[in-house]
């Protein structure tokens, strides 16, 4: 048992020593792995070996093992000195570890760091966007705005045109109606100053009520114009004499006031088409209608 814990403090010492220099980790490894065969190999020969049986043999074997090694353990070397050496080699890979933490720690320090800026980074571009899309939404809104308000101003412009348009159009409309209308009431007073002058003022509406009655009988022609030179039917413009009082206007103010009560619908004989001197209808004055 002696010679057995004697090789495996010898494998000890010299594991550790080589643990010490970096460059020789991976031959340490190597060496441990013998150490652990090493070990089970003693194990079962330390078995099989009767108790209390002469270790010379167990010296021999530790003497090959040593020799195998290439290690060299001095006469002097104490149990103190071969406990220190694990010992200081648990404080190496200890401060290795510790040195490892700390490398990792700064390498994560470092990496969020860089983190944090990307992110910041990110976040000040994100605002710098939102704020250019809020700046293009606000100048898009205003333009929007601004092109509505043009469009009402057109569209307020182009409905004022049309109404003055209209308006105008109307008033025009009116002033050539207002005209024609004048036309033919005064085309209706020299009518009635030919053919009635010297009668009385009803007489000279019931002629011009006859001429009205012509319009709208829907057997004469529709316009007072038509039915006054019409062929045959009235003297005075078969003649030429109603030309003249027209052209010179030398109709009487009663025959023109007439003419515009006839126009108005102002009616003393009904629905009479025709008047001359004969003896039967409605007599006014001088003249009969029927």
């Amino acid at each position: 048992m002696k010679n057995y814990r004697k090789i495996m403090a010898a494998l000890s010492i010299t594991v550790a020593g080589m643990a010490l220099s970096a460059g020789f980790i991976s031959y340490a490894n190597d060496k441990l792995e013998l150490y652990t065969e090493a070990s089970e190999i003693s194990q079962e020969v330390v078995s099989e070996m009767p108790e209390g049986e002469n270790t010379a043999a167990e010296e021999t074997d530790m003497a090959a093992a040593e020799s195998g090694e290439e290690t060299e353990i001095s006469d002097d070397t104490t149990s103190e000195d071969v406990a220190e050496v694990p010992a200081e080699t648990e404080d190496v890979e200890s401060e290795e570890a510790e040195e490892e933490d700390d490398e990792e720690i700064e390498l994560f320090r470092l990496k969020s760091e860089q983190t944090a800026k990307s992110t910041l980074l990110l976040a000040e571009r994100t605002q710098q966007g939102m704020k250019r899309l809020t700046e293009e939404k606000e100048r898009v809104s205003a333009l929007e705005t601004e092109i509505r308000r043009q469009a009402e101003i057109r569209l307020a412009a182009e409905e004022a045109a049309r109404k003055k348009a209209a308006e105008e159009a109307a008033v025009k409309k009116a002033a050539e109606e207002a005209a024609a209308r004048e036309q033919d009431i005064r085309l209706l007073a020299a009518l009635i100053y030919c053919e009635a002058g010297n009668q009385p003022y009803e007489g000279q509406v019931a002629v011009g009520a006859v001429v009205l009655n012509r319009v709208q009988s829907g057997v004469y022609p529709n316009s007072i114009q038509e039915v006054i030179y019409q062929s045959g039917q009235f003297g005075p413009a078969m003649t030429g004499w109603l030309n003249t009082v027209l052209a010179n206007g030398s109709y009487s103010e009663a025959a023109l006031q007439a003419a515009r009560d006839a126009y108005a619908g102002v009616n003393p004989i009904g629905n009479c088409l025709y008047f001359g001197c004969g003896n039967y209808g409605i007599r006014i004055g001088a003249h009969y209608f029927h």
